[in-house]
């Protein structure tokens, strides 16, 4: 999200020189998920355990079992 953030901002001065194309050129990146590495940490681990819980449920019917 943070890299994303990044991204927008400097496309809205792509060649240093001041300007303000998309709007955002003047907001700053919000460092949540930096600042709070635990919140991270169980935001991947819920990601990785659902996507585990959710193939375990898909595959019979994929795969005919």
């Amino acid at each position: 999200m943070e890299r994303g953030q990044q991204t927008v901002i400097q496309l809205a001065d792509p060649f240093g020189r001041g300007w303000n194309l998309l709007g955002p050129g003047n907001r700053r990146v919000s460092y949540v998920l930096s600042t709070h590495p635990s919140v991270l940490a169980t935001i991947k681990v819920g990601f990785v355990v659902t996507g585990h819980i959710t193939a375990v449920i898909a595959a019979p019917d994929l795969f005919g079992g």
